[in-house]
Order: structure tokens, then sequence, then C-alpha cells
């Protein structure tokens, strides 16, 4: 099984998971159910972004710059440009579980695939 395949197969229940919790199809029927969209995009994002980070040297170790990656500085861009007011969600905030690489770089993954949806 090639390296892509594997990653693809230990992801699925990732990726359906992403797309169950965020509903994004309910979520944009008007300007200020958008901006609420974004505001939970940054939410989720935020955590995760900063748990990919420390694991920066490996990905670049890949030539992967996870800086171009990111997301939450565009998504702040977005909601200021929209001069959304929103608050993030409340309630317990997203900690992603990365206890080493493998878990990053499939984590990552699955963030590039929402991405290309």
């Amino acid at each position: 099984m090639s390296l892509l395949a594997e990653i693809r197969q230990r992801t699925g229940t990732l990726h359906e998971e992403l797309e169950a919790v965020l509903d994004i199809t309910a979520q944009v029927r008007s300007r200020e159910q958008y901006a609420g969209l974004l505001a939970r995009f940054t939410a989720l994002y935020g955590p995760w972004e900063q748990r990919l980070a420390s694991f920066d040297t490996e990905f670049a170790a890949l030539g992967l710059q996870l800086q171009e990656r990111l997301r939450v500085l565009n998504l702040q861009k977005d909601l200021a440009a929209l001069d959304a007011s929103v608050r993030l969600p409340g309630g317990e905030a997203y900690s992603p579980s990365l206890p080493g690489f493998p878990e990053a770089l499939g984590s990552l993954y699955v963030l590039e695939g929402s991405t290309l949806g």
C-alpha cells in the first residue's frame, strides 16, 4: 500500500467527523451565519495550528513549509473584511491530540483535504 493510500485509510474517519461537526452547507445562508462559520473555523484551526507548529522542524525536513498552510491569519482578515464582531464559540476549547509526528502529518493531510473539499 502506498503512503498516500495508507494516510487516506487512516484518516477517513477524521474527515467524516470534521464534515459532520462543521455542517458547512447549513451555515452559510446569510452574512451573519457566514461570519459565524468563519469564527468557528478560527476556533477550530487556532489550537490545531499551534499544536502542528511544535512539529515545524519535522515538516521542514520533508520539504513542507507549515507556515504556508496555516489559515487563522486569513480567517481573521476575512472576519475583519466582513466587519464582523462575532464571538468565538464558548465551551471547552478544541485541543487536538497529536502525540507524535506521524499523527501530526496525518492531521495536516486532513486539513489540506478540507481545503480541497
